[in-house]
């Protein structure tokens, strides 16, 4: 957790939807709930298309499938959020988020239906920390950061462009359950906390398994990136907002076939 000298602001940490708890005399100011965007209900209908992609697809690879075969790929990961977001309230404070990358671990298991065509889920977990900064008018600044569990599990259709290669390159569209921890700032006596919701989403992944030699091992990469924003829950007064984060991932590991 970073610290500077607190700026003592005299309303509420304006969006995302935060809460301050109070210390030495700070005042609550509770935020105004937003209503679902155009663009909430335009990625609702993404994800339901994806749903029946993979419905269509999943029922087209038992066609003519070959000899089925599993493949259990663990690897490390860095993600690198699309995190940015500025705004001034009524009163002249200043208030900005961006996001650090991290590491972390990946886990993945496929059955491979054909040479073409295989079901993967998937995990990762990884925890960017994400920077908050308040600036007041006459230039004094606080600034405070927490990291974000971020977890997504993913289910997809890998289709295979280049079936039987020693690099079998894939391509694939995936449905994610992303799983969030909550968020804590600290700034001087001033704490904003923020509850951030779990939701369902769509990604793509574009990855590759390349042969080691005759045996069952693998190594495998793939970049992938999944479409996803922070829905922010005001824990006083239950208002919502929406800030895109939007992660790219790289992946690097083993997998092992059987």
């Amino acid at each position: 957790m970073r610290n500077q000298d607190s700026v003592e602001p005299k309303t509420h940490l304006a969006k995302p939807q935060l809460r301050r708890e109070t210390r030495g005399g700070w005042a609550e100011q509770r935020m105004e709930e937003h209503k679902m965007t155009t663009r909430d209900r335009f990625s609702f209908t993404k994800l339901a298309i994806t749903v029946a992609i993979l419905t269509l697809l999943a029922g087209a690879a038992s066609v003519g499938a070959a000899e089925p075969e599993w493949q259990v790929k663990v690897g490390g990961v860095w993600v690198q959020p699309a995190l940015s977001y500025s705004m001034v309230n009524s009163e002249g404070l200043s208030f900005s988020a961006d996001s650090d990358d991290a590491i972390g671990l990946s886990v993945a298991l496929e059955h491979r239906f054909s040479q073409r065509l295989g079901l993967e889920l998937g995990a990762l977990q990884a925890s960017p920390d994400v920077i908050l900064r308040v600036e007041a008018p006459g230039g004094e600044t606080a600034e405070a950061s927490d990291g974000l569990a971020y977890t997504p599990i993913t289910l997809g259709l890998n289709l295979y462009l280049t079936p039987g290669r020693p690099v079998e390159v894939y391509l694939t569209p995936v449905l994610a359950y992303v799983m969030y921890g909550d968020l804590t700032f600290s700034a001087g006596d001033s704490i904003a906390s923020i509850k951030v919701d779990n939701q369902w989403t769509w990604g793509l992944n574009l990855g590759a398994n390349v042969r080691l030699g005759d045996g069952p091992w693998r190594f495998s990469g793939a970049v992938s990136y999944v479409r996803t924003a922070l829905p922010a829950t005001d824990l006083e007064s239950g208002g919502t907002e929406n800030i895109d984060f939007n992660p790219f991932a790289v992946t690097l590991g083993f997998g092992y076939r059987f």
